[in-house]
C-alpha cells in the first residue's frame, strides 16, 4: 500500500476515533479499522526502539 494511501486511511481512522465520545472497551473496530491501527502501534513502537537504541550509543 502507497504510503500516502496509508496516510489517509489513518486520518480517517483517527477522525472516526476522535469524533466519537466513548470509552474504547465500548468501541468495536473493524476488521479495517485494526489493521491501520496495528499497523500505526507498530510503527509508533518501532520508532521507540530506535529512539531508545540512539541514546544508548
Amino acid at each position: 500500500m502507497p504510503i500516502n494511501e496509508m496516510r489517509l486511511n489513518a486520518t480517517v481512522v483517527l477522525n472516526n476515533i476522535k469524533a466519537h465520545n466513548y470509552s474504547i472497551q465500548d468501541y468495536s473496530l473493524s476488521e479495517y479499522e485494526s489493521k491501520i491501527v496495528m499497523q500505526a502501534l507498530e510503527r509508533y513502537l518501532d520508532d521507540l526502539k530506535f529512539e531508545q537504541e540512539l541514546k544508548v550509543h
